[in-house]
């Protein structure tokens, strides 16, 4: 019964710091996120937010493309045929 314990124990220590170790690295993920803003529009002259955001962040070029597009009317089509 002491071994269950024992063994219980030690699994949740290793979710618990598993968890923190995640934690840690979003936060440092958020910090450098913000650096990097700061650093494009205090160093490309012009720039905004949404310009920094849109270079900063691969996801965010996707839905600006996206965005784009449906602000034409252009609609991307794509159809596998098997």
């Amino acid at each position: 019964m002491a071994a269950i314990a024992l063994g219980q124990l030690f699994a949740f220590w290793l979710l618990c710091s598993h968890q923190v170790r995640k934690a840690e690295a979003r936060h440092n993920e958020t910090i450098v996120q913000q650096m990097a803003l700061t650093d494009c529009l205090q160093y490309i002259p012009g720039s905004t937010i949404a310009s920094c955001t849109i270079r900063l962040d691969p996801g965010a070029q996707a839905r600006h493309a996206a965005g784009q597009a449906a602000a034409t009317g252009a609609v991307p089509v794509s159809f596998t045929y098997r």
